[in-house]
């Protein structure tokens, strides 16, 4: 090999099991958040606050919104999925997996300006709040 690279897998495998190792997940590698899931949550929001330019060609009359409302909820629903994974891997949370959602959703309320006390933050409400 012209680079040698065979100590440096070697070398960086160790560095995986020692990591994976000191948060009690040996031979259990998390999941990490995607940068490609999360490259397609701001262009969702970016169609969302501009439909007409940054949306469908297609899109006229009641079709925006409706566009706008299911963008919108995808975008966000894929958000705090990845956030969800965000937490587990930084361990600031316990593992439980309701938990874990609970809070996940409770921080992307947060980024939409939504409270969880807020009784219309629930359900397909679109309001144009962002």
């Amino acid at each position: 090999m012209q680079w040698e690279t065979d100590a440096i897998v070697t070398e960086l495998r160790a560095i995986r099991k020692e990591s994976l190792a000191a948060r009690h997940r040996s031979g259990v590698p998390v999941k990490l958040p995607s940068r490609r899931i999360l490259a397609a949550v701001v262009e969702g929001l970016g169609a969302v606050l501009f439909p007409n330019r940054l949306g469908r060609q297609d899109l006229a009359g009641d079709g925006v919104d409706y566009f706008v409302g299911h963008t919108l909820e995808c975008a966000l629903k894929d958000l705090s999925d990845q956030i969800r994974l965000e937490l587990i891997f930084g361990e600031r949370y316990s593992p439980e997996p309701e938990d874990v959602r609970v809070k996940a959703m409770e921080i992307t309320r947060h980024f939409c300006g939504t409270s969880a006390a807020d009784p219309q933050s629930t359900g397909n409400r679109h309001s144009g709040r962002v």
